[in-house]
């Protein structure tokens, strides 16, 4: 009887025991989970695609070779010497920026035209960001061929290197076929063919517009539309969209709430609208964002053959989205798509110059 209950005790504390320890498993299971747990592989690449919205610049002699947005082949090296700096790069040295000094040496440079944090960035490549913990802030990252990458802050003029653990060196940096010296040209944008995919046979009508816009409406059969000062507008109980005479569209949904979610995951929100815009033929690039407690606002720009479309409006840039509550509360663009009316455009221009008044 007396060892009846000693085994019964024993099987008591032995199953307490599990339930403790299954606990501090699945706890400790939970505190490894980074950014990406939960998030799908396809959306991996696409939050992978933020660290991607870089011009490469690349010292050849006294010429730069320019390529926006390298695809697999062209930034192969440089992806795995990032890898490496985040998984085991050495600190070298913190000094003040100089842009001029990293460009009198050979060497390629990751060139955003924003800041972006270490932390998101190493989110991006999956990876934990206390490997660069130093570095805080940067807008450019410089790969030398000697192995050694810096991370620059160009706002706070701070430079930070990093050499990797077995001294990895390039045998070649990365270069475009397209070359240029330091005085860079600029091309109007009569360079270009504009295409306007909401005209028919080069009319701007209600109707035409109308039947182009189920993208933004849930149940577009619930569509009313209205012509107010010119200002051609459609709309239901959820949504908003109006096509001003400046060839500007703009998408508004009313069922967003206020509470913002984190950079990256407004991001992946805000990549994946535009994504669903087919109505959208250019290649565009990430050229700045803003953040606060209410919401994200992205700003892209187009850019053709390796060339940047830089935009003269009052409008800034071509693409801009609003996330808020994790969906998008707000989309604006230029309607306008552009293709080279000549090959190798990009061997000659820096920017082709678009001014959206002139066709307003």
């Amino acid at each position: 009887m007396e060892m009846n209950k000693v085994k019964n005790v024993l099987i008591i504390v032995l199953a307490f025991a599990a339930i403790i320890q299954t606990n501090i498993l699945w706890l400790e299971k939970i505190s490894r989970h980074d950014f990406f747990y939960g998030i799908k592989n396809c959306e991996k690449k696409v939050l992978h695609s933020l660290a991607e919205n870089f011009r490469m610049i690349t010292k050849v002699g006294d010429n730069f070779s320019i390529i926006y947005k390298p695809n697999e082949d062209e930034k192969k090296i440089t992806d795995f010497v990032i890898t490496k700096v985040l998984d085991e790069g050495k600190f070298v040295e913190s000094r003040e920026f100089n842009f001029e000094d990293e460009l009198s040496q050979a060497v390629c440079v990751y060139d955003y035209s924003f800041q972006i944090s270490a932390e998101n960035f190493s989110y991006c490549y999956a990876k934990k960001s206390g490997n660069i913990s130093r570095v805080k802030m940067f807008d450019k990252i410089f790969f030398y061929d000697n192995g050694k990458v810096a991370f620059a802050n160009t706002i706070e003029n701070k430079f930070y290197q990093y050499r990797l653990k077995d001294n990895y060196s390039f045998e070649n940096l990365p270069v475009s076929s397209n070359l240029y010296d330091k005085n860079f040209m600029r091309q109007n944008i009569s360079e270009l063919e504009i295409i306007n995919p909401y005209a028919e046979n080069g009319e701007i009508l209600m109707d035409t517009i109308a039947k182009k816009l189920d993208i933004f409406f849930n149940n577009s059969a619930t569509k009313n539309s209205e012509n107010i000062n010119n200002i051609f507008t459609f709309y239901n109980e959820s949504a908003l969209v109006k096509y001003f005479p400046s060839n500007i569209l703009e998408y508004t949904n009313y069922d967003t709430g206020n509470k913002n979610y984190d950079l990256l995951s407004d991001y992946l929100t805000a990549i994946n609208f535009i994504s669903k815009d087919v109505l959208i033929t250019n290649d565009y690039i990430l050229k700045n964002y803003e953040e606060n407690e209410d919401e994200s606002k992205f700003y892209f720009d187009y850019f053709v053959d390796n060339v940047s479309i830089e935009i003269k409006n009052d409008f800034t840039n071509f693409i801009c989205v609003t996330v808020r509550n994790n969906s998008v509360g707000k989309y604006k663009k230029f309607v306008f798509n552009f293709l080279p009316t000549q090959n190798n455009l990009s061997g000659y221009f820096s920017n082709y110059i678009f001014d959206g008044n002139s066709l307003s």
